[in-house]
């Protein structure tokens, strides 16, 4: 089955340049524009308020049905589909890592973030009367930051989101408590496992070879599991979360190309000026001028 893609540029008409997105709009305004209920595979996070109505959300390993006052996050790289009723609505905001990124006031980088990767595949949390208010004030000002561009808008939703997910992240620890894991429980929590040690490891190792050893597969096996669950290979992986990283000490800080390329594990800078170009279609430093350019 040939699983549709969605291009970028169809649906990011809000924040957007060549680096980063954000998009905030509400749950029909998403249907007007996102019309396949079929499976397919998207390269940005998504979060869904669902107000009202009902929603039934499926992946390759789980499929459930979300009522009114659920909160959905569903990270990049994960074969998914939506299907919403005639009643549904609510607010959803989409964006990419090169957004939350550049948010420096926070340390916490959204792969952190439990209610977007866990081993449940099962990224939700219900909201209580109580919880409702909160919720919205910090959506309320969202909305109004997000339709306001002064030099401060940016950092604010940026912070906004940060809160948002922190609240979320209470209530996700709250609610699932009785659901724990056990590591190699669920259907496949090697991509679990292997993300989380290309976070470890992937300044010293980019091979593929290492992950698969320490997950204890063949190199092929690995490959095959992530072709399954994100639609590109092992080797793909890794070598993104390397430039995500390299985008960011590009952006954030004031380390020479060669300081980071020698923080970055490589020791050859025309190879990681090389690599970089490759996989971006930009120069290292290119990247660097346009980016803190456009948000100076």
């Amino acid at each position: 089955m040939v699983i549709p893609i969605i291009e970028r540029r169809d649906i990011h008409k809000g924040w957007t340049n060549d680096q980063w997105f954000f998009k905030l709009m509400t749950i029909c305004d998403y249907k007007a524009e996102n019309h396949s209920e079929s499976f397919h595979l998207h390269d940005y996070y998504s979060v869904f308020w669902i107000k009202t109505g009902e929603v039934v959300h499926a992946t390759d390993f789980v499929e459930y049905t979300l009522a009114g006052n659920t909160i959905l996050f569903v990270p990049p790289g994960i074969r998914h589909r939506m299907i919403l009723d005639k009643y549904a609505d609510g607010v959803t905001f989409i964006f990419n890592e090169e957004f939350v990124s550049m948010n420096y006031d926070s340390n916490i980088p959204v792969r952190e973030y439990e209610i977007f990767f866990n081993q449940t595949f099962k990224s939700l949390v219900t909201l209580t009367d109580e919880d409702i208010p909160a919720f919205g004030m910090i959506v309320d000002k969202l909305m109004k930051e997000y339709n306001r561009h002064d030099k401060f808008s940016r950092s604010i939703v940026l912070n906004l989101l940060n809160l948002f997910f922190l609240e979320a992240s209470r209530l996700y620890e709250q609610q699932n408590r009785k659901e724990e894991v056990e590591p190699g429980d669920a259907p496949n929590s090697s991509i679990i496992e292997f993300k989380t040690l290309i976070d470890k490891h992937y300044r010293e190792e980019k091979g593929v070879a290492f992950y698969a050893e320490r997950l204890n597969m063949q190199p092929s096996c690995l490959n095959n599991v992530t072709r399954r669950t994100s639609g590109i290979t092992a080797g793909e992986m890794i070598r993104n979360r390397i430039i995500t990283e390299v985008k960011r000490l590009l952006f954030s800080t004031d380390l020479s190309i060669k300081e980071i390329g020698i923080e970055m594990g490589f020791d050859d800078p025309a190879y990681f000026s090389r690599f970089f170009k490759k996989y971006t279609g930009t120069s290292l430093s290119d990247f660097r001028e346009r980016s803190r350019k456009k948000y100076k």
